[in-house]
């Protein structure tokens, strides 16, 4: 099976795992080319996250005092590098009741990635780091059946009254909704305001554009 088939693929529940994948296999391998920095696996987590910078990758490791993410992913442009800091739960509404410890998780990683030094330079200081915090709801809608619309219509109403409020709130928020349709991943998308403009056409483009086909 390839990794064009496992996003197309029709599992028997959608959830957490499969959409964290769907979501990781969009930007890394079928779409785009980011950098996988670290990716917590069914079962356990890594405890060592990879770093790209000036053509090398840079391994380095996450101690427990850390409070992990499940999806870091990179990608470099001429004057910034960005970060995908992203935490996957079957359902948004568990996005919510574990809202400060997803905020913890997304800040101490923020911050390790800040203070990551490389060659005996920090290069992720002074603006030079640009993290999109992503809450990924993986919603098993084939469950509900013929309910299934009228069932993603609620979730994404909850989203849009409650995304502004969610932190860490000093920096692009991005709630992806990921789910079933026939035989096809399809991905609905809430960006919290004021979220940079070029960047909610690039994602639109990969989650929203591409997956009409």
């Amino acid at each position: 099976m390839t990794i064009k088939d496992l996003i197309k693929f029709n599992a028997k529940k959608y959830g957490e795992e499969a959409s964290l994948m769907s979501v990781d296999f969009s930007l890394t391998s079928i779409y785009d080319q980011w950098f996988r920095a670290y990716i917590s696996p069914p079962g356990g987590a890594w405890q060592e996250l990879f770093i790209e910078h000036n053509n090398k990758t840079h391994k380095f490791y996450i101690g427990k005092e850390v409070k992990r993410v499940d999806l870091i992913l990179q990608k470099s442009s001429m004057h910034r590098v960005l970060f995908f800091i992203g935490e996957a739960k079957d359902d948004y509404k568990k996005i919510l009741s574990n809202r400060d410890k997803i905020k913890k998780c997304m800040l101490d990683i923020s911050k390790f990635i800040i203070d990551v030094e490389i060659e005996g330079k920090k290069p992720f200081r002074n603006g030079k780091f640009k993290p999109i915090f992503v809450f990924i709801a993986g919603l098993d809608a084939k469950s509900f059946g013929k309910f299934a619309g009228r069932v993603l219509s609620k979730e994404n109403e909850l989203i849009k009254e409650t995304i502004n409020d969610l932190e860490p709130s000093d920096s692009n928020r991005l709630v992806i909704i990921s789910y079933i349709d026939e035989t096809k991943t399809k991905f609905i998308l809430n960006f919290s305001n004021k979220f940079d403009s070029n960047l909610k056409a690039y994602f639109e483009s990969i989650f929203l554009n591409f997956h009409k086909t």
